[in-house]
């Protein structure tokens, strides 16, 4: 009898045993499972293809991009100087400014032309200094070997939008017989001015 009770004693035991080495086998490879579905990356929602009004907001954003880098870049003083001044260049150039509706400013000797978007003006002098220019409204007689466009803005970027105006003018006095020079006085040809400014104008 006494025999019998010691391996049921022993028989419990290792059951017991047994039975806590499952729990714990069990709790173990559960803890596991576990961790890799935390680690698992979480689903990515499936890219939509672009849509007009996405590639429209890409292409303004390109535009606006375009614009800062140009009103960076915008000098603000242009020079036109004739190869040949004369009284013929002088009437061709009062021509230009009576086309433009230039306004004479006689203190200070210079030209107004307004934009045609209204957001700049342009002032017109002599290329050389003191810089005044002869009231060639009146009497173009005078030779004038130069001029030098400023431009008068608040905000360059407006000018970097709306370039046309100074473009034009500049363009129309190189086309009586001149060479455009930077604000640096380096020359540029009319293909290289023009594509300067017409990135500002790209949509």
């Amino acid at each position: 009898m006494q025999e019998m009770s010691w391996w049921a004693w022993l028989l419990l035991g290792v059951s017991i045993a047994l039975a806590v080495a499952a729990v714990a086998l069990f709790l173990r490879l559960r803890g596991q499972e576990e961790e890799a579905t935390d680690q698992e990356p979480a689903p990515t929602a499936a890219s939509k293809p672009a849509t007009p009004a996405d590639d429209a907001r890409v292409a303004e954003a390109n535009h606006q991009a375009r614009l800062r880098e140009a009103s960076q870049s915008l000098q603000q003083c242009w020079f036109v100087v004739f190869d040949a001044p004369s009284a013929e260049t002088s009437r061709r150039l009062a021509a230009l400014l009576e086309a433009r509706n230039a306004l004479y400013d006689a203190e200070l000797g210079v030209y107004y032309i307004t934009s045609a978007s209204a957001r700049y003006q342009l002032t017109l002098a002599h290329s050389s200094s003191p810089g005044h220019l002869p009231p060639l409204h009146q009497s173009a007689e005078t030779e004038v070997d130069g001029i030098s466009v400023l431009i008068k803005f608040l905000n360059k970027r407006s000018v970097a939008r709306h370039p046309d105006t100074f473009v034009d003018v500049v363009l129309a006095a190189q086309g009586i017989g001149g060479q455009i020079l930077d604000g640096e006085r380096q020359s540029l040809s009319p293909e290289a001015f023009r594509e300067r400014f017409a990135a500002m104008q790209a949509p």
